[in-house]
């Protein structure tokens, strides 16, 4: 007899491997995670670094392609979706002897002991509880410890979000956008920000918007000669600052008034990312509007890099 969480781990294999399929229809490499890295019901997408093999585990989500271009840079819009649900964990927390209530706890202070790795806006509560005791393995005068088992519930909310997937130059990558897609070139227009031209030069997540105000281009050149000490004429300004703090994308960058400026190469430290690109004169630095998540605020919307 199949029990309830055997089938829905069968439902979940099956619907993964659809998605894994439609994935490598589209010309990409990609494989099923052989479990979900985050928990049975949690949606993940990744991608190993060294065989860049996108790797799937659907969860509870729903997952489609929505876009797609094949050829020798194949890459596809892939829309995933989940209703909002509720799943239930049981915690143990230590109780006082003369307590008839658990501790109260805030939402944060729960999740703290679960395991499992929810979105951004999951809400926990203790549903139910009950109390408990056991021996101290710690003693050996047969000391009881006193606990709460307490049933906690955490209320996920629904999301819909799109990953854009595929090829730029030599390399794979996956990148969370900002919104939703029908073709490949409106996605790639989604992360190109208002401010940014089209056709402006760019170095995978970069755009580089060129300085057409000659104040602004003086007072940067009077910037660097003056107050860095370097003779930018002479382009032996230090060539190898991060765009970002921990970014491979490295050129000559200055920041004034709070932006970024760059001129010369523009180049990328790891192995066969992205060639390097030449700026003739001043251009301001701009990121693309890839949604940006750190682990931290939730591991199902892991950060991916446009590269």
């Amino acid at each position: 007899m199949v029990t309830a969480l055997a089938q829905r781990t069968m439902d979940i294999r099956v619907a993964t491997d659809a998605t894994v399929a439609a994935l490598r229809e589209a010309g990409l490499i990609a494989a099923p995670y052989a479990r979900g890295p985050l928990g049975p019901e949690i949606f993940n997408l990744g991608m190993d670094q060294n065989s860049e093999i996108i790797r799937v585990w659907n969860g509870t989500a729903s997952a489609r392609v929505t876009a797609k271009r094949t050829g020798s840079k194949p890459q596809v819009v892939l829309r995933v979706t989940e209703s909002a649900h509720a799943n239930e964990h049981t915690i143990t927390l230590h109780r006082n002897p003369n307590a008839t209530q658990p501790p109260e706890m805030s939402s944060a202070e729960l999740r703290s002991h679960i395991t499992t790795n929810y979105p951004t806006g999951t809400t926990f509560r203790i549903k139910s509880h009950k109390a408990v005791e056991g021996p101290d393995p710690y003693w050996r005068s047969g000391r009881k410890i006193l606990r709460w088992s307490c049933v906690v519930e955490a209320s996920v909310p629904a999301f819909d979000i799109s990953f854009l997937i595929g090829y730029d130059e030599e390399k794979c990558f996956v990148c969370q956008l900002p919104g939703h897609a029908t073709s490949i070139t409106a996605a790639h227009n989604s992360l190109r920000p208002d401010t940014v031209p089209a056709g402006s030069p760019r170095h995978g997540e970069w755009f580089f918007v060129p300085v057409s105000d000659d104040k602004l281009w003086n007072a940067l050149t009077d910037y660097v000669n003056d107050h860095l000490g370097y003779h930018i004429k002479e382009h032996v300004i230090n060539g190898n600052v991060e765009l970002e703090s921990g970014s491979t994308h490295r050129s000559s960058m200055v920041t004034y008034n709070g932006r970024k400026y760059a001129f010369g190469t523009v180049k990328d430290t790891r192995n066969k990312r992205h060639a390097n690109i030449e700026l003739e004169g001043w251009h301001e630095v701009v990121r693309n509007l890839e949604v940006i998540v750190t682990p931290a605020q939730s591991q199902t919307q892991r950060r991916q890099n446009w590269d």
